[in-house]
């Protein structure tokens, strides 16, 4: 009876897998005036949130697990491991770098920039690269980092979506 029962199961998370979507793993590296954080990531929050609306599945390593991402050079082999090991389909690898200053009126202006990568983890082919810069520094914008970072987030799983259904109807 219990050997049916994970049957069951298995063949039910094969089933939902296949109908829901692609599998991505995500990976952000994100700082704040150089220091890590804050946590959890405010672009991971905002791209999870318009990824999860996609229809896709998005799985990650945490918040504060880093990896030896050879951002310069592009090579993501760690994480294309990582996201074969999880039955992943692409790897959404983030670089962000935010910025907070505090003004003469005493606002905390919030500059966050944010380089995204898509990367097919069958082929560890770059399908889609970018960079997106976001800031609160208007006089009426009262976001804060939280939601200026949110807002990235947001922005880039809209360019995700669009980048992977290109690249699916291309195939």
């Amino acid at each position: 009876m219990f050997r049916n029962i994970l049957i069951f199961l298995f063949l039910f998370t094969v089933a939902a897998i296949s109908v829901s979507g692609e599998a991505l793993f995500l990976y952000v590296e994100e700082r704040t005036n150089g220091e890590p954080g804050p946590f959890p990531p405010p672009v991971k929050e905002g791209i999870y949130n318009g990824l999860f609306e996609r229809d896709f599945i998005v799985f990650d390593s945490g918040d504060k697990q880093t990896f030896d991402v050879d951002w310069k050079g592009r090579h993501f082999l760690p994480l294309i491991d990582i996201a074969k090991k999880g039955g992943a389909d692409f790897v959404v690898a983030l670089l962000v770098d935010a910025r907070e200053e505090r003004g003469a009126d005493e606002k905390i202006t919030v500059t966050v920039k944010a380089s995204y990568y898509l990367v097919s983890a069958e082929s560890g082919k770059i399908i889609e690269k970018g960079d997106i810069t976001d800031d609160n520094g208007n006089e009426d914008d009262e976001r804060n980092h939280e939601a200026v970072g949110f807002d990235v987030g947001m922005k880039i799983s809209e360019f995700i979506g669009r980048s992977i259904d290109k690249y699916l109807n291309q195939l």
